[in-house]
């Protein structure tokens, strides 16, 4: 098992392997982002850009090849919402208003593809959580992992 963690700076890999039914640490590597011109919000092509050349570092350190991978990327990749709907809605209107909220904060990008992803949460406070990320991030990450021999098993954020 790989877990990827993906900053705007670097990628570190960690890698677990078993023994007698244990877990251990059986290696690590932390390989930082080659431009030093990446600002601190950086777009999807900066990023596909750096992750990709990072990733094929991060190959020759060590394999991938039939490995379930873990993805980790920060919460400012993201935009995410947590919304209370009324006692009338639905889950699925609940899910609904959490990605119209979503989309109201960033009109300027409407044109590109993203994916979206929540949980709804029953009870007394009632309330659906919602998150929002490129398409483009993910599935190039998804499609470099398997190209390295990889599985991509679970891809979330540092707060998830």
């Amino acid at each position: 098992m790989i877990h990827l963690l993906v900053s705007n700076k670097h990628i570190q890999c960690i890698k677990w392997d078993h023994e007698n039914g244990k877990p251990f640490l059986s290696s690590f590597s932390y390989v930082p982002f080659k431009s030093k011109k990446l600002s601190q919000n950086p777009t999807d092509k900066e990023l596909v850009n750096e992750i990709n050349t990072t990733l094929q570092l991060q190959k020759k350190r060590f394999s991938f090849e039939g490995e379930q991978v873990y993805v980790t990327i920060p919460d400012d990749f993201c935009s995410s919402c947590v919304i209370y709907p009324d006692e009338e809605m639905s889950e699925a209107d609940g899910w609904e208003l959490s990605k119209w909220s979503l989309g109201q904060r960033s009109i300027q990008d409407s044109a590109a593809s993203h994916e979206f992803f929540g949980r709804s949460f029953s009870g007394e406070n009632k309330s659906t959580f919602s998150l929002k990320i490129s398409s483009i991030l993910t599935e190039t990450i998804k499609i470099s992992i398997q190209e390295m021999g990889g599985s991509p098993f679970w891809m979330g954020t540092e707060s998830s």
